[in-house]
């Protein structure tokens, strides 16, 4: 005799198996959508229509719908893919497998694509005058003045090609999606100028910022360090993102440091960089320790992460004032395409202007972030100074 649990019991799993089926189905139907040709067009978009401040409404609006097409390519790539694909990078054996995972995952292949046509650029723009400046993976910048070539957070898949192009590199912290060894290493077998900033606890660093304090403690966040290459001004302070782990007794937080950097290109009126004023705050929103790094200073780029908590980026951008916030971070292959809010030890793949985080996204960038100078910014694209 057959039981009315029983009866539940099968009905409740011919639920669930069609509720997966039309999960699958509204996967395949958005992945569909989604193909290479589509990234070169997105591509291609973004090539002929720098960021830049201020913007207009038009702008604003058909750029917020290009981004989108990246955020649904992204969400279509699980981070074990791109552990994959980056687990490729610096293996010959393994650059069939790399090619593949480009050619048959749309995220990646605009990944390469826009680092390739990125490379190109750099190499072959000469700068007489002011700055050039691109934006890559993550919350990476490369910026080419007329004398000097630096990178910031770079993470890109030829660390041979990068190296050759770059004069130093800073490293706001020591975590993969804001720095890549081998990109260092290569960088510093070129010769002594060659430099690599980076907090003390960054093993690739050959000048380490804060060395003889330790760095798990608070005993040397807000320092600044100030140092200069070539034309480039570089102001570091000393700040912190607060991590949480797995421990036998649950989850604890601790502080690691994140450089805080100010880095001015040349003076106003030099010929030069013209005193092309960058802050990039890599994984932290600490206000107090981004104005010790503006020091003043007029700021033409703020790259600050978005999704580290709306009151903390608000008091961010209001104390920096810069001519263009870039709300970056967004679109991080090795976080789990999850939703906010999200479990520690599971950090989220924020959207572009972290739309799956604020309840209104246009009426919060409107609001406390000026539209006309605020965006999130797309792999390999120019910014106009």
């Amino acid at each position: 005799m057959v039981t009315a649990q029983r009866i539940c019991r099968c009905a409740w799993s011919i639920g669930r198996a069609w509720v997966l089926i039309v999960l699958l189905f509204a996967v395949a139907a958005q992945g569909a959508s989604i193909d290479n040709r589509t990234m070169d067009v997105t591509r291609r978009w973004f090539e002929a229509n720098a960021a830049r401040s201020p913007m207009s409404g038009a702008y604003i609006d058909e750029r917020k719908g290009r981004l989108r097409i990246l955020d649904e390519a992204a969400a279509l790539l699980p981070k074990e893919i791109w552990n994959e694909y980056r687990a490729t990078w610096n293996d010959p054996a393994r650059a069939q497998r790399k090619r593949e995972l480009e050619q048959t995952n749309p995220i990646l292949y605009y990944f390469r694509q826009a680092e390739l046509k990125a490379l190109e650029e750099i190499r072959n723009t000469r700068v007489e005058r002011g700055v050039q400046v691109w934006a890559m993976y993550n919350m990476g910048l490369i910026v080419k003045t007329p004398r000097t070539v630096f990178a910031i957070d770079l993470v890109q898949s030829d660390p041979d090609a990068f190296a050759e192009v770059l004069d130093f590199i800073v490293i706001s912290h020591v975590h993969p999606d804001h720095f890549y060894n081998h990109i260092s290493w290569k960088l510093k077998e070129k010769g002594p100028r060659f430099k690599v900033y980076g907090p003390l606890n960054v093993g690739a660093a050959n000048e380490k910022v804060g060395q003889g304090k330790p760095y798990d403690t608070d005993e040397q966040f807000g320092d600044v360090y100030e140092y200069t290459h070539g034309d480039v001004s570089l102001r570091f302070v000393m700040s912190f993102q607060t991590v949480g782990y797995k421990t036998a007794y649950g989850t604890a937080r601790k502080r690691e440091p994140n450089l805080i950097a100010r880095i001015t290109c040349g003076q106003k009126g030099d010929g030069a960089g013209e005193g092309f004023t960058i802050i990039h705050c890599g994984d932290s929103v600490q206000g107090a320790h981004a104005k010790l790094a503006k020091d003043r200073a007029d700021v033409d780029l703020l790259v600050c992460h978005g999704g580290l908590g709306k009151t903390g980026l608000r008091w961010l951008v209001r104390d920096v004032g810069a001519k263009l916030t870039a709300l970056a971070h967004a679109n991080e292959l090795g976080h789990g395409a999850t939703k906010w809010p999200y479990v520690v030890n599971e950090a989220a793949r924020w959207k572009s202007f972290y739309a799956d985080k604020i309840e209104n996204p246009d009426e919060e960038i409107s609001i406390h972030f000026p539209a006309d100078r605020t965006t999130s910014l797309a792999w390999g694209e120019r910014i106009e100074p």
